[in-house]
């Protein structure tokens, strides 16, 4: 437990975690500008409008593109690089093998989902600030969004964990950087090309499709956050057993 800790503590306190968290609140602008472009020049009668920008720049090709990578940064290639570096000979003195190899998973993927939510609360806060000195009550009665701006962050939360399991089973098994952060942009892209191309009907496999729901999604679109939170318990023992078994003789 104290090596899980502390691989924690490691992939939230470094700097590639605040770069993922500041540059998903910089995609969350880019997807908004046109809606607070028009809240200032058109204007409405709509009450709680920075909710409603959130919610549909979350949902922006930009947004939906730079989560694998964003979700990377902050410890996906730590694996590699502590391979490299030989701070993983010095660290397992300290600890046994599967201790280290778990406590790097659940880091890896706990950072990545983190940073992304982390980027979209602070986002959101800026939203606030910005557009509710000029929201005002209409004659339309006023129906929270909050519940819907939580099950999405749980999305993208979800998502975000388990892009970064993805870098860092590609980390393992490559013993390579940059394809950890590559590794999930490109299996993103493989999955929607396959999804659009050639599985039209199966709307599950598009990761476009988990965030956005689209699709008839069962259980009122909570299927998604099961899909993805199977899929990221998924990721562990795979890490684990592609980590032990390429590189336990030269660990130990």
């Amino acid at each position: 437990m104290r090596t899980v800790i502390s691989e924690i503590r490691r992939a939230v306190t470094g700097r590639p975690f605040v770069l993922a968290s500041l540059g998903t609140a910089v995609c969350v602008f880019v997807g908004a500008f046109s809606d607070v472009f028009a809240v200032f020049t058109v204007g409405g009668d709509m009450f709680g409008a920075h909710r409603v920008i959130l919610l549909n720049a979350l949902k922006s090709n930009v947004m939906l593109l730079a989560v694998p990578i964003l979700a990377a940064i902050p410890f996906s290639s730590s694996f590699a690089e502590d391979k490299r570096s030989g701070f993983l000979k010095q660290y397992l003195t300290r600890t046994d093998t599967d201790s280290y190899l778990w406590g790097k998973g659940a880091a890896s993927m706990l950072s990545g989902g983190l940073a992304i939510v982390i980027g979209i609360f602070a986002a959101f806060f800026v939203l606030f600030l910005v557009l509710s000195p000029v929201e005002y009550f209409g004659q339309r009665a006023v129906v929270s969004l909050m519940p819907k701006v939580l099950k999405c962050s749980i999305l993208f939360f979800l998502c975000g964990c388990l892009w970064a399991g993805v870098g860092l089973i590609a980390s393992a098994l490559f013993n390579n950087v940059y394809l950890a952060y590559a590794a999930p942009f490109i299996s993103c892209y493989l999955l929607i090309i396959l999804q659009e191309r050639y599985l039209r009907g199966e709307f599950m496999v598009n990761p476009r499709n988990w965030l956005t729901l689209a699709g008839d999604w069962p259980l009122e679109g909570w299927s998604a956050h099961i899909l993805l939170f199977v899929l990221c318990l998924a990721c562990l023992p795979i890490f684990f057993l592609v980590a032990s078994g390429r590189d336990r003789k030269s660990v130990v």
